[in-house]
């Protein structure tokens, strides 16, 4: 793959220029060492793809993301922002980042609820401040980032922070 400098990644490099010599090897077993060393190259260029930094937009993205979180997410207002398409933003977003806009954002949702309810609030005042429709909404994301429910993970908080 090809770096921000126009250049390919050193791995790529390595396994170009081994694929070079098992396809110049005079021997008898060039056809295997060659396809060995195809299948190197190919697993370094795709390796080389994942590495890549995001650009500054799909950050602005994110950072947005972390402050609004509790607002619907909007994703054509996401994309005017970022002043690419829609479409674009949220193949980006998953390729660079591993996981969907929406995913991402009910994420960030539970991470926020975790830290609320910590404190006396009503799990249902804590679900309409993450951005939840109500608690039968948080009661689902959650149980399905931490495979228990507010209620329950409240209670082991509490115990837990009482223990000597």
């Amino acid at each position: 793959m090809i770096g921000g400098d126009g250049r390919p990644s050193a791995s790529v490099i390595r396994a170009a220029h081994q694929l070079a010599r098992a396809f110049l090897d005079p021997g008898a077993d060039r056809t295997s060492s060659t396809r060995a060393a195809i299948r190197i190259l190919l697993a370094a260029i795709v390796e080389s793809g994942r590495r890549r930094d995001p650009p500054a937009w799909l950050d602005a993205i994110r950072e947005r993301l972390a402050v609004s979180f509790a607002r619907p997410l909007m994703l054509e207002e996401l994309a005017r922002y970022a002043g690419v398409h829609p479409v674009y933003l949220s193949h980006s977003f998953h390729a660079h980042f591993g996981q969907t806009l929406s995913a991402y954002v009910r994420a960030l949702r539970v991470f926020h609820a975790t830290e609320l309810l910590q404190s006396e609030a009503d799990i249902a005042a804590v679900a309409a401040e993450c951005g939840f429709c109500d608690q039968s909404h948080l009661t689902h994301a959650f149980r399905r980032e931490h495979s228990t429910a507010p209620g329950n993970y409240r209670r082991a908080m509490a115990t837990a922070s009482n223990r000597p």
